[in-house]
C-alpha cells in the first residue's frame, strides 16, 4: 500500500486551510488515484483492500475540496466531475474509466480555479543528474527501473519510473509533491531541504525516463518546425499525462519538453515587475483576512523588487525613487494599522500607479549608455562617500599625530570590510538565502553599530581638541602609541563604515549589469571608475586641507565630522530595520533627506535626536 505523504496529511486535516489552496492539493490527490487505483481493482474486483481503501478516502477529499472552493464559473462542472469520480470508485469502475474521469476533472480544476502550480525556476538538468545518482540510483536504480543496489530490501517495493503505463497517469506536479513531502512510511524521504529549482529538476528529470528516445526525438523536430501541438506554458506542461493527451504529436512535444522544460521559462522578470507582482499578491492576502502575510509581501515588494531598481532608476528620476518609496511605505503602515480595505486598496494602487511609472521611464532609457554610466557612478559615490569620509579622516589625524605605526588598524579595518561584503555576497549567492530584510537588517545593525563607536571617537577627538588637554595627551604619547582601546575602535569603525555599503553595493551593481544589454559593461565600468577617481580626489583634498590646519583645529573639525556622520548613521541605520520590518514605522509630513540619514518617521528622527543630544553633552563634559 502507498501511504499518504506527511505533506497530504497536514492539508487533509480537519485545520487545513479551506479556499482556492484546495486546487493545488485536489490536483495532488487526483495524481494519486490515477497513479495507483490499478493496484487496488482488477476486473470490477478489490485485488488490495488498503489500496482500495484509500483511493475511496482520496475521492472523498477530493470532493470535500470541490465543495469548499469559493463559486466560479466552471464550479459546477468541477462539482459534478468529483461526484462522478468517488461513483466511480464506489463503483469498482475500470482503471480507464478512471483515469478518463480524472482526466477531466483535472481540466475542470485547472480551467475554473488556475492554480499557481509551475516553477519558476528549474535547476539544469546537468547539475540534476548529479542528484539523482546521488540522493535517488540506490534505490530506483541509474535508469529509474526501480533497481537500485537497495532495492531489494525496501516494502513497498522503489517506484519504476520506466514503466510507461504507471508514468502515463502521473504528472510532473505529482512528482514534485512527492519529493517535497516524501511518503510515510516507506524509503521515500522528504527531500524539503533541497530548493524549489532542485526539486522541479527532480521531477521533470523522473518524469523522462518512461519517454522513449524515438518520440522524444520526433517531439524535438515538431518544436523546431514551430509546431506545438502539446502543452504551451509551465503550468500546463507540469499538470498534464501522457495518458490524457489526445495525440501522438502531442505526446511527443509533451515527452521532449519534459526533457527541455527551460524552453517554456518566461523571461527572468525584472525588479519592478517583481514588486508590482508582491503587491498585488499582498493586497489579495489583505482582502482575504491575512493581515501578516500582506505585510510581509508588502515588505518584499520594496525588498526583492523595488530597491534593486532604484539605482538605475535614479539615474533617470530620481524624484520618482523617492515618491515610489513613500507610496510604499504608506501602503504599508496601512496593513499594519489594519486600516480599511478601501483605504489599503487605494493605496496599493498608487504604489502601482508608481510602478508603472518606474518601468515606463526605464523603458524609455533602456540601454542607454549614459544612463547606465550615471546609474553605476551613482552607486559606487553614494554608497562609498560617507565611507570614505570616515577612512580619510581617520587616516589624516594618523598621519598627522605621527602615529603612522597605527596605520595598519585603518587599512586592516575596511580591507578586511570589502573581503567580508564579497564574501556575503558569494554566501548569499551560492550557500545561504539572503532575503531583502535580511540585507536591511545587517546594515542597519551595521549602521548603528559604526554611530555608537563614532560617537566615542568624535567625543574622544573632541577632549584633545583644546590646548591643556592636547599638550597633557602629546606628552604622554611620546614615547607610547595610541591606547589599545582606542587602535580597536579605530579599526572597528574603518571596518563597519565600509562594510554596511560594501554588500549593497555588489547588489546594485549586479542589479544594473543587465539592464544595458551586452554593451553595458563599457558604461558600467567607466561608472565604477569615475566614481572610485571622485572619492580618491575628495579624500586627497580633505588631506591637503587638513595639512595646512593646526593639530587643535584639525581635531576639532574631525570631531564634528565624525559626530555628524554618527548622526547620519542614526538614521539611515533605523531606516534600513524599518525597511527590514524590525521596527514599527510612524511616518511624519517632513521631506526626506538621504544624504543627512533624515528620514520623515517618528523613530528615525528621534534616534538622530538622541544622538545628536549626547554629542552634544559629551562636547561639553570632554572641555571639562
Amino acid at each position: 500500500m502507498r501511504l499518504l505523504p506527511a505533506l497530504f496529511l497536514l492539508l487533509l486535516s480537519p485545520a487545513a486551510p479551506a479556499g482556492e489552496e484546495g486546487a493545488g492539493t485536489a490536483l495532488a490527490l487526483l495524481d494519486y488515484i490515477a497513479a495507483d487505483y490499478p493496484e487496488a481493482i482488477a476486473g470490477g474486483e478489490v485485488v488490495n483492500a488498503d489500496e482500495y481503501a484509500e483511493m475511496q478516502e482520496f475521492g472523498a477529499r477530493v470532493a470535500g475540496l470541490l465543495e469548499a472552493l469559493p463559486e466560479r464559473d466552471g464550479r459546477a462542472t468541477a462539482l459534478a466531475r468529483g461526484a462522478e469520480l468517488t461513483a466511480a470508485i464506489d463503483a469498482r469502475a475500470a482503471p480507464a474509466r478512471i483515469v478518463s474521469v480524472v482526466s477531466d476533472l483535472r481540466a475542470a480544476i485547472l480551467s475554473t480555479y488556475r492554480p499557481a502550480v509551475a516553477p519558476r525556476e528549474i535547476a539544469p538538468r546537468e547539475r540534476v543528474a548529479g542528484l539523482y545518482a546521488a540522493h535517488c540510483a540506490a534505490c530506483h536504480g541509474a535508469t529509474g527501473a526501480g533497481d537500485g543496489p537497495a532495492a531489494a530490501a525496501l516494502t513497498p517495493p522503489a517506484t519504476d519510473f520506466t514503466d510507461p503505463a504507471r508514468a502515463g497517469r502521473r504528472s510532473v506536479y505529482g512528482y514534485f509533491s512527492t519529493l517535497t513531502a516524501g511518503v510515510e512510511g516507506t524509503a521515500m524521504a522528504s527531500y524539503a531541504r533541497l530548493d524549489d529549482a532542485e526539486r522541479w529538476g527532480l521531477a521533470f528529470y523522473v518524469a523522462s525516463f518512461s519517454d522513449d528516445a524515438a518520440l522524444r526525438e520526433r517531439g524535438a523536430v515538431l518544436l523546431a518546425s514551430g509546431t506545438n501541438p502539446g502543452p504551451t506554458d509551465l503550468q500546463a506542461l507540469v499538470t498534464s499525462t501522457g495518458a490524457g493527451l489526445a495525440s501522438e504529436d502531442a505526446r511527443a512535444a509533451y515527452a521532449w519538453l519534459k526533457a527541455h522544460p527551460e524552453a517554456l521559462l518566461p523571461a527572468a522578470e525584472s525588479p519592478l515587475e517583481k514588486s508590482a507582482r508582491l503587491v498585488s499578491a499582498s493586497l489579495d492576502a489583505y482582502r482575504g483576512g491575512r493581515a501578516a502575510e500582506a505585510a510581509r509581501l508588502a515588505l518584499s515588494a520594496y525588498l526583492d523588487g523595488f530597491e534593486m531598481a532604484e539605482a538605475p532608476l535614479s539615474a533617470v528620476d530620481a524624484e520618482l525613487v523617492h515618491a515610489t518609496e513613500r507610496a510604499m511605505m504608506n501602503y504599508r503602515a496601512l496593513i499594519e494599522a489594519r486600516a480599511d480595505g478601501d483605504a489599503v486598496a487605494g493605496q496599493a494602487a498608487v504604489v502601482q500607479d508608481h510602478l508603472a511609472l518606474a518601468r515606463d521611464r526605464l523603458a524609455d532609457d533602456h540601454g542607454s549608455w549614459l544612463a547606465t554610466l550615471i546609474g553605476s557612478f551613482l552607486i559606487l559615490f553614494r554608497e562609498g562617500l560617507e565611507a570614505m569620509l570616515v577612512v580619510a579622516g581617520l587616516l589624516t589625524i594618523l598621519v598627522r599625530t605621527a602615529r603612522r605605526q597605527a596605520l595598519k588598524y585603518v587599512h586592516g579595518g575596511w580591507i578586511a570590510a570589502l573581503v567580508a561584503g564579497v564574501a556575503t555576497w558569494l554566501a548569499a549567492r551560492s550557500i545561504l538565502e539572503i532575503s531583502g530584510a535580511g540585507r536591511e537588517l545587517t546594515e542597519g545593525v551595521a549602521a548603528l553599530a559604526a554611530a555608537s563607536i563614532l560617537l566615542y571617537v568624535g567625543i574622544w577627538l573632541h577632549g584633545k581638541s583644546h590646548a591643556q588637554r592636547w599638550n597633557a595627551w602629546l606628552a604622554g604619547m611620546v614615547n607610547r602609541a595610541i591606547e589599545g582601546r582606542t587602535l580597536l575602535a579605530l579599526s572597528a569603525v574603518s571596518f563597519l563604515a565600509v562594510y554596511r555599503e560594501a554588500f549593497e553595493t555588489i547588489l546594485f551593481y549586479e542589479a544594473l549589469w543587465p539592464r544595458g544589454g551586452r554593451g553595458s559593461a563599457v558604461p558600467l565600468l567607466a561608472g565604477m571608475g569615475t566614481a572610485a577617481a571622485a572619492l580618491l580626489l575628495i579624500g586627497w583634498l580633505m588631506f591637503r586641507a587638513s595639512a595646512r590646519l593646526p593639530l587643535q583645529r584639525l581635531f576639532a573639525a574631525s570631531s564634528i565630522l565624525l559626530a555628524a556622520l554618527a548622526v547620519i548613521f542614526a538614521g539611515s541605520g533605523i531606516a534600513a530595520l524599518q525597511e527590514a520590518g524590525v521596527l514599527p514605522l510612524s511616518q511624519l509630513e517632513l521631506p526626506a533627506v538621504p544624504a543627512l540619514g533624515i528620514y520623515p518617521t517618528l523613530q528615525g528622527i528621534g534616534a538622530q535626536l538622541l544622538v545628536l543630544t549626547v554629542v552634544l553633552v559629551g562636547f561639553r563634559w570632554s572641555t571639562r
